[in-house]
């Protein structure tokens, strides 16, 4: 099919197909049944997709919300259940360096899922962006899950922290399927709500112990990362859009 020119789709029905990265130039689809069909990447020079059904499938819609849903039930027990572990937590403390870890990844996983639909950024950037998101935000739940389910080992839970963002680094290339990364999106967005919360408790830490210089920056980030929560939102409504139909980006 990647050769091949003048090709024959019409009045057929291919629901849910992928061509990504096909050679279809000249191909009909007069009259064709191209729900949740994913054309992202193909040559459609010439493509006539007359009169042809476009949109989303019960079966398209079904998995994408499936995911976000189990996706977002997996982040908010992850991530609440380690930020709320490690509350109270000081420089001396043995899980300093475990806060600071976390409070690293869910800052960048939040910062790069608010910024990456920011029009004033490239493409590429936008890629980039995403990329990161995706690999901060699997790393966090493949850490926490293999530490879970493996007793608190701590070599699995970094082996599952790795090969998770590998994961994340795929879909975020864009070679995953969508209704995943629509799921890995929605668990950014929860991460970035995550490290506002975050913020605002250690800014509200300062302004008891009365270092208000401190207080003031740590509020200003946590404002910063409320928008970016709304903008993410935003976000997972976009990509769960494009999740559930025919995809031509």
């Amino acid at each position: 099919m990647n050769s091949t020119t003048d090709l024959d789709f019409s009045g057929q029905d291919w629901r849910d197909r992928s061509f990504r990265y096909h050679n279809l130039r000249q191909a009909s689809f007069e009259g064709a049944d191209v729900r949740g069909c994913d054309f992202r990447g193909a040559d459609l020079t010439g493509v006539t997709f007359k009169n042809a059904r476009l949109g989303h499938t019960r079966r398209q819609m079904f998995l994408t919300l499936f995911a976000t849903g189990f996706m977002a039930w997996l982040s908010v027990s992850a991530f609440s259940q380690m930020l709320f572990g490690g509350l109270g937590s000081t420089r001396d403390h043995a899980s300093w360096g475990y806060v600071i870890a976390l409070n690293i990844s869910l800052a960048l996983a939040g910062g790069m899922t608010g910024v990456q639909e920011w029009r004033s950024l490239s493409p590429r950037y936008r890629q980039i962006c995403r990329i990161l998101a995706m690999m901060a935000t699997c790393a966090l739940l493949g850490f926490f899950y293999g530490g879970t389910w493996s007793h608190n080992n701590a070599q699995v839970a970094i082996a599952s922290a790795i090969l998770l963002g590998l994961l994340g680094l795929v879909v975020g290339w864009g070679w995953g399927p969508r209704w995943l990364g629509a799921g890995l999106t929605v668990s950014g967005a929860i991460a970035t709500y995550g490290f506002c919360f975050s913020a605002g408790t250690h800014a509200s830490a300062l302004s008891h112990a009365q270092q208000f210089g401190g207080a003031v920056l740590w509020w200003g980030i946590c404002l910063l990362y409320l928008l970016g929560t709304v903008r993410s939102l935003e976000l997972v409504t976009q990509q769960i859009r494009r999740a559930m139909g025919t995809c031509f980006e």
